[in-house]
């Protein structure tokens, strides 16, 4: 099952399409914008020293929900996926917990290559648009 069947609506509402707790969407996006704010003023090249950022937190709440993933039925698995959420702030402190010690354990050139940047920097649009076919695939390929 690829990710953009249960992973588009937490990237486009940043966690918040199923949790019904408007205080906890705001602590959460407090402590994304947080993140992005201290990465800009460090000039980290767009990482955050924290590990709290949109993939390492789509990660971390697998990660968190592994039981309710494992248990579900196969027929039910994508809607199962695309129903993580984060709940209480239980849920929401494991899960950033999570996220920072993914980012801690994952190299740092991976959050700083060019295929990162590519794909997600201030002008990933119009740059990957410009890049060949055979160019993409290989990005992708060294990303997997």
């Amino acid at each position: 099952m690829s990710p953009e069947l249960y992973a588009t609506p937490w990237f486009f509402t940043y966690f918040s399409q199923k949790c019904d707790n408007i205080n906890l969407v705001v602590e959460l996006w407090l402590r994304l914008i947080h993140c992005r704010e201290n990465t800009m003023a460090q000039q980290f090249n767009n990482y955050c020293n924290t590990g709290l950022n949109i993939f390492t937190l789509s990660i971390a709440l697998i990660i968190h929900h592994r039981q309710k993933i494992l248990q579900s039925d196969n027929s039910n698995l994508p809607g199962c996926m695309a129903g993580l959420s984060i709940q209480n702030m239980d849920d929401l402190e494991s899960v950033c917990k999570i996220a920072s010690e993914l980012y801690e354990n994952t190299p740092i050139s991976f959050w700083q290559s060019d295929e990162i940047q590519i794909l997600f920097g201030e002008n990933s649009k119009t740059f990957y648009k410009q890049l060949p076919r055979h160019s993409k695939i290989e990005m992708h390929l060294r990303l997997e």
